[in-house]
């Protein structure tokens, strides 16, 4: 029997949800940027199709953010700061948003201006 096209879909992203798993656990910056918008968007991370993230987990999706900015990931200090707001570390939010504005971060740059007017 031949897969239909939505089969193949899930047979690869299983796959590939695999693999960004594995390179979590090793610590790969990228890998856990990814997990991290994973548990932040639960159920409408459509590219997910692996169990445990079904639903919006923001404490995980903060530690992940955390682990990925730590190891370079320009994007993730965008994202921690959008939760270092949330919780109302406006402090902590200023510090990650002025580091990927310093990376060239260009949503980074933008609200790092906007904060220092």
């Amino acid at each position: 029997l031949q897969e239909t096209p939505a089969q193949t879909r899930h047979r690869l992203l299983s796959e590939a949800g695999y693999w960004i798993e594995r390179l979590a656990k090793a610590g790969k910056a990228e890998a856990l940027f990814i997990k991290g918008r994973w548990y932040l968007l639960g159920p409408q991370a459509e590219d997910c199709v692996l169990k445990g993230y079904e639903k919006v987990q923001e404490a995980k999706a903060f530690k992940c953010f955390l682990r990925a900015s730590k190891g370079g990931w320009t994007e993730a200090h965008y994202e921690l700061a959008h939760l270092w707001k949330k919780r109302g570390n406006f402090a902590k939010a200023i510090q990650c948003y002025e580091k990927g504005a310093k990376e060239q971060h260009t949503l980074s740059i933008y609200v790092s201006f906007c904060y220092h007017w």
